[in-house]
């Protein structure tokens, strides 16, 4: 599930692309490219436009491998902690990949367990997207702990789930409920700011520093 974090239309590519074209750091609505400049304008009226294509199909394939994890580890014989932690890590994934898409394209279909290939599930509201969203956040903040082991480099741990939490409640204007979830990413104690702000873009420095609650590992 972690693996598909890699694919080009989540964070190997297109997903950090998206959203900087989408700002003001972009200047892709005067581009020749009509593709771009219309993505950039958000008008998606070409769906076999490579970004769109991409960001939708591989978000979906992140979404597909969080369910099946959700659905078959509670069957699982094996530690129960350990099986509640690996449940909670594919909800926080599921959570990041609807975050994505509905940041990105607002109606989505909602699938929440593993889907026959002859299903064809209608798009679904924002507001039903965000709820889902917090409530996959909200349980894997009950179970995540708040640190790994060594070699863990890269696993949803509370306080990134907590974080996430807070900025989808940011997203929806939630100012209150989002200084609640924030608030106890603050309590955890294990994150701040870097002495130089430099240092989260020094490569012996950047990943997984005191600043940083989440960071794909590549």
């Amino acid at each position: 599930t972690y693996n598909a974090l890699l694919l080009l239309g989540v964070y190997g590519r297109w997903q950090a692309f998206a959203h900087d074209v989408r700002s003001d750091i972009a200047t892709a609505r005067t581009s020749p490219w009509g593709d771009l400049a219309n993505f950039a304008a958000f008008q998606l009226n070409d769906y076999n436009f490579e970004v769109n294509r991409h960001l939708w199909i591989h978000n979906y394939e992140l979404i597909s491998r969080a369910n099946l994890v959700i659905a078959n580890t509670p069957g699982i014989a094996m530690d129960a902690a350990e099986r509640s932690r690996i449940v909670a890590e594919a909800k926080f994934l599921r959570a990041l990949a609807y975050y994505n898409l509905v940041t990105l394209f607002e109606n989505v279909p909602l699938v929440t367990a593993p889907a026959s290939p002859t299903e064809r599930p209608g798009a679904a509201t924002p507001a039903q997207t965000w709820t889902q969203i917090e409530q996959d956040l909200a349980d894997a903040a009950g179970a995540l702990p708040v640190s790994y082991g060594g070699g863990d480099a890269g696993r949803a741990t509370r306080g990134a789930a907590l974080g996430m939490l807070g900025k989808a409640r940011l997203q929806q204007r939630k100012w209150a409920e989002a200084a609640q979830a924030l608030t106890q990413v603050i309590g955890l104690g294990r994150y701040s700011l870097l002495p130089s702000y430099a240092d989260n873009f020094r490569q012996e420095t950047e990943n997984t520093n005191a600043e940083s609650l989440f960071e794909v590992q590549t």
